[in-house]
């Protein structure tokens, strides 16, 4: 990947061209990882592994996300912090004083092992993927001082 380091505008200022560069992150993009999926069940923990080895790889080589966190609930680290991850596409984001634009620069993407199913109106999350997320989604926050209102999923940015 490459190093972070984006332009972020003044959020009340429409006629602010140059903005501020930074490095550190400044929210969290959560995604899902729409890829297959098999039962928990004692017969299939072959194929679970084999499903987890494969996503695991998939998303290290696209450099997908900067975090992953499987079906049983273990975080991997992609793409470290510091590190562009391919995850927001053409998107943008504003809050109260910032205008940020590709969210691949700017925020950190987490991602859940997960599909949704038609008819669902949102994706089964373990909770053990539950307990981990709040864990990670501490430390990031923490550690990089990112608001609530910058945590937000992929459909909204």
């Amino acid at each position: 990947s490459r190093p972070r380091e984006y332009t972020a505008f003044h959020a009340g200022e429409p006629v602010d061209t140059t903005g501020v560069r930074r490095e550190d992150p400044a929210g969290i993009v959560f995604h899902t990882t729409e890829s297959e999926q098999a039962p928990f069940e004692a017969l299939e923990s072959d194929h679970l592994r084999r499903i987890g080895e494969s996503l695991v790889e998939y998303v290290e080589r696209r450099r997908s996300y900067n975090f992953l966190i499987d079906r049983f609930g273990r975080v991997y680290r992609i793409v470290a912090e510091t590190q562009v991850a391919n995850h927001a596409g053409y998107s943008a984001w504003s809050d109260e004083k910032w205008l940020y634009l590709n969210l691949n620069d700017s925020f950190l993407g987490v991602s859940f092992e997960a599909r949704t199913e038609p008819g669902q109106t949102q994706p089964a999350i373990t909770p053990a993927q539950v307990r981990s997320a709040a864990m990670l989604i501490e430390m990031l926050r923490s550690r990089y001082a990112i608001p609530p209102g910058n945590c937000v999923t992929h459909g909204q940015v």
